[in-house]
């Protein structure tokens, strides 16, 4: 409280003095550091549906690769007299130009390892005349057929042999037997004949063969084995003279 005093001294009033009031202010809060702004994500490409046979023949398109190059020796089924899967000869290899004895053993061994009336319809020719056995001389003969060998085909070994008799084919000695030599027994009594295609030779008398084989009394099925005996058919072409040489 504080007295207050006029000049005579005189108590005039009193006031009470109140201290001032202290205004504290809120402290002022510090803004908050922003977050990082994060990179926006990435969209994920749409896929568009692949066009397969577009891309198949893009890569064609742009290959430098030689096709022809690749399927060199290849054999392909194709329609022969509008059968279709009826398989001819090839006439070339990875090798280059095969012979034609080579050609028929190609041709042979394609069906190596099927029943012999289930080649009918493939092999060119052909016809099962045997039904499920005696198919010999109808695989072998249409074997050297589709390889234009010069031979028709008959169903019949005895048959197949005057063919090659006529057509100027001769016995070959075991040791000069080729690819494509036609190999028979000896024998020309019904039931005891059978003929197969020579697929190897050694040079020394060891060769090998393929046919319509019997695996069972009423089954044959096309293989190839080793062989020995019979007589063995060749064609060679005929040589030309060797010019004497004059006196001088």
């Amino acid at each position: 409280m504080e007295l207050l005093f006029s000049n005579n001294n005189k108590v005039m009033a009193s006031k009470v003095s109140t201290p001032p009031k202290t205004v504290t202010k809120p402290p002022v809060p510090k803004p908050r550091p922003k977050p990082p702004v994060q990179a926006a994500e990435k969209a994920t490409p749409v896929r568009k549906p692949v066009d397969k046979v577009s891309v198949r023949d893009e890569k064609l398109e742009s290959s430098s690769t030689d096709l022809g190059a690749l399927t060199n020796g290849l054999v392909d089924n194709y329609s022969v007299s509008g059968n279709p899967g009826v398989t001819k000869t090839p006439q070339s290899s990875d090798r280059g130009p095969v012979s034609p004895g080579q050609a028929s053993v190609d041709l042979a061994r394609r069906f190596e390892g099927q029943l012999s009336q289930n080649v009918k319809g493939k092999l060119e020719h052909f016809g099962a005349a045997g039904g499920r056995t005696n198919n010999c001389a109808d695989f072998v003969s249409s074997v050297l057929q589709a390889s234009d060998r010069g031979i028709e085909r008959t169903p019949l070994v005895n048959e197949l042999r005057q063919q090659l008799q006529d057509k100027g084919w001769s016995e070959i000695s075991p040791e000069d037997a080729k690819p494509g030599d036609v190999w028979m027994t000896r024998s020309n009594t019904h039931g005891n004949r059978h003929t197969e295609l020579v697929t190897q030779a050694d040079g020394q008398g060891g060769f090998r063969t393929i046919g319509s084989n019997n695996i069972s009394d009423n089954q044959q099925r096309i293989f190839e084995r080793d062989k020995t005996g019979g007589v063995i058919y060749g064609y060679r072409e005929p040589q030309a003279p060797v010019p004497t040489p004059r006196p001088n």
